[in-house]
């Protein structure tokens, strides 16, 4: 009878836990969780643009404190519930065993009532059932569980006094409940700090001596407790304490290092990549890898921290050496740790690097399960890449590389040895003599790999792999790193001086000659998942594109991919087709000056954080790409139609058909002379709107023809 009521509690029990531990955005999609995540910064947050940033956030921070309260409603029921069960038990005669009690107090525990955990404590006393060792270890565990250190570590003195009751994990559950001691108790120096730290080493001295044989969680207790009250320098000497004490033995083995456990140092490893503390990193490396630790073995989650805190310093070359040591110590790094390699190549622009990383951990089984986490490896991977394009068609290089080509090889040959077995013996398809084209389709599998993982990109993630399908002569007219040719008008014509670079074909149907036509694809799919807002609608007169919600190059496809469309209609119905009006609502940077919001202040911080000179807005891209291909526009006031986050922009229907029909005098010029994208202005006074026809006539962002010189 006693069995079947302590399986019946830790049903209960599950049942508390599954309510608990629920989603705190349930209602919301997981892209938007995901995107909500990305922006907050991280290897996934690589995107180059500012942004209006949108409420999800706030939506699911509300969501999550409504849900939260449920839930713990929903918990103190299924306890009621299962308390009555035990009232029943009672009315029976039956009296629980220490058991049935620890199920009672862990239950209680777990649904947050730590007083009904109590009662039931001192109740099995009274009826004469003894604690045991698992019994304390759970009330302890309740105790932290609601902060009360003070409970925690007064039931650690009543189990110590009790003959063989102490273990290590109480010892932990004792040094951990010294961090929840509540300050400013009368000013006793007690609760201040370095006393705290002081009280706890005591006491794990203490134990010690008396014959306590201390595990790593125990001690990784200590270590985490010196850091989190602000002592990180006393945490690593600690931590050296710790280590060698471990290491001295009775016998060969224990010299060799066997018997440190590798918990405290990914404890201190932790920390130190928080507090970005390199040497501190360094320090703990170099322990674990010298002479008398040949025998440590490292877990996973040590080396994630310390590829952790060495990507975050640009360290490529010691992250790579800490994977080097998880591999030579039989140790399989797990996704996080993969995830701080592909984040340092992606800092250092190495692209091929980073593709044989992903090939390596698809190896060792070591994918990310998570949604969120293929978006930061397919965010690393694709800025590893952009990176090094982007800055092949700079004059001037943000920044060199920290490693020069004999490390980068050294690194790519480490990967190939480990790669070896598994591809038969074969080298790696990753290789550095690798063409953009074949760099491109390495991308293009970890994307649709991702996608088939069930992870939905962001709109940036879908920004940069747009990017990575934009032609060489994209990249140029942005940087304007070719050579622009002097034109002189004269009466007899236009004299071009200076080089003259042949312009690609301006055909929609082929991306217009700054676009592959995989992008189109691409865009396609990611508006059947649902990644973008619904941006495109028409009515009787006009066809309204609405970008305020989209990033640059995702504007710059979505513009292109309707010019296509309308150009396959013209093309079917041999010049006969009938267009509306485009109707374009490009957004607006809002002036926050006058607003004191923490929304407005976290805008005006990330426009001052942008490059001079950086990647130009969404306004500007689409104006600029409908320049290039002969579109001439007008801007038209917004009325009271539109909020005031936007401007209008209209392409009449004449346009268009010039452009299709190869009549606009405009294209015709531009290409005829190669010109190259400039600033153009917003139209945001009344002035500007009404010059707004005179200037897309004749503007002097392109030259114009000879026809209209004359």
């Amino acid at each position: 009878d006693v069995f079947m009521y302590c399986a019946l509690m830790k049903v209960f029990r599950q049942a508390i836990t599954h309510t608990l531990s629920a989603d705190d955005a349930k209602g919301f999609s997981s892209g938007e969780a995901s995107q909500s995540k990305q922006r907050s910064g991280g290897p996934a947050g690589f995107g180059q643009y500012t942004y209006q940033r949108s409420h999800t956030q706030q939506r699911v921070d509300q969501q999550g404190l409504e849900g939260e309260h449920a839930r713990r409603e929903e918990a103190s029921r299924l306890l009621e519930q299962a308390l009555e069960y035990i009232d029943g038990m009672k009315g029976e005669g039956i009296v629980g065993d220490v058991v049935l009690y620890n199920c009672l107090i862990s239950t209680c525990g777990r649904a947050g009532s730590l007083e009904k955990a109590e009662n039931f404590f001192w109740e099995m006393q009274t009826l004469g059932v003894q604690p045991n060792s698992k019994t304390y270890s759970i009330l302890i565990h309740s105790c932290l569980s609601e902060k009360e250190g003070d409970k925690a570590l007064s039931y650690f003195r009543d189990a110590r006094e009790q003959q063989g009751m102490i273990n290590a994990h109480l010892c932990a559950q004792a040094i951990q409940a010294h961090g929840m001691l509540k300050p400013g108790r009368g000013g006793e120096e007690a609760t201040e700090g370095a006393a705290i730290l002081s009280q706890a080493l005591g006491l794990y001295k203490e134990l010690t001596i008396e014959g306590i044989q201390m595990d790593g969680v125990a001690s990784a207790s200590l270590v985490s407790l010196a850091g989190d009250l602000g002592y990180h320098e006393k945490a690593l000497e600690i931590l050296n304490e710790i280590s060698q004490v471990s290491a001295v033995g009775g016998n060969a083995e224990a010299e060799q290092g066997q018997r440190v456990p590798p918990e405290p140092f990914a404890v201190a490893a932790d920390m130190c990549a928080k507090q970005r503390d390199v040497a501190g990193a360094r320090a703990i490396l170099a322990q674990i890898s010298g002479s008398g630790m040949e025998n440590f073995r490292p877990n996973r989650e040590l080396g994630a921290s310390l590829i952790n805190a060495f990507s975050k310093a640009g360290d490529l070359a010691t992250s790579f050496e800490v994977l080097e040591l998880l591999l030579l110590r039989r140790c399989q790094p797990n996704s996080y740790s993969f995830s701080g390699l592909l984040y340092a190549c992606a800092c250092e622009g190495l692209p091929v690097l980073a593709l044989k990383l992903y090939d390596l951990a698809k190896r060792l089984h070591a994918v990310p399960q998570h949604q969120s986490l293929y978006g930061t490896w397919c965010s690393s991977v694709l800025h590893a890449y952009l990176k090094t394009k982007r800055e092949g068609h700079l004059e001037r290089k943000q920044e060199a590389l920290s490693l020069d080509a004999a490390q980068v090889d050294a690194i790519s040959e480490g990967l190939e040895k480990w790669l070896l077995p598994y591809n038969g013996g074969h080298p790696s398809p990753f290789q550095s003599d690798m063409t953009q084209v074949e760099i491109i389709g390495g991308i293009k599998q970890i994307y649709r790999e991702a996608l088939g993982k069930g992870y939905r990109p962001s709109v940036k993630v879908l920004d940069m792999m747009l990017e990575c399908m934009c032609t060489n002569h994209y990249l140029e007219r942005i940087h304007k790193s070719a050579p622009t040719p002097q034109v002189t008008y004269t009466l007899d014509g236009p004299i071009v001086s200076g080089p003259i670079v042949a312009e690609p074909s301006k055909d929609i149907n082929d991306g217009a000659g700054l676009f592959d036509t995989t992008a189109f694809a691409l865009f396609e799919e990611a508006s059947e998942l649902g990644v973008l807002p619904p941006c495109v609608s028409q009515s009787d007169l006009e066809i309204k594109i609405d970008f305020r919600q989209l990033t640059p190059v995702v504007a710059e496809v979505c513009l292109l991919v309707l010019l296509r469309s309308l150009k396959r209609r013209w093309d079917s119905s041999q010049g006969q087709h009938e267009f509306k009006s485009l109707l374009l609502l490009l957004p607006v940077v809002k002036d926050n000056s006058n607003n004191n919001s923490k929304e407005a202040e976290q805008q005006q911080q990330e426009e001052k954080e942008l490059p001079s000179g950086g990647p130009p807005l969404v306004d500007r891209k689409v104006k600029s790409l409908l320049r290039y291909i002969g579109m001439d526009y007008t801007m038209v006031d917004r009325h009271d139609r539109y909020k005031s986050d936007c401007v209008l922009c209209i392409v009449r229907p004449k346009t268009i058909r010039g452009v299709f029909s190869g009549t606009n005098k405009r294209a015709q010029a531009a290409d005829h002379f190669n010109h190259y994208d400039y600033e153009h202005e917003m139209f945001g006074s009344d002035l500007g709107r009404q010059q707004s026809s005179i200037r897309s006539d004749y503007s002097v962002d392109t030259p114009p023809s000879y026809e209209e010189y004359e």
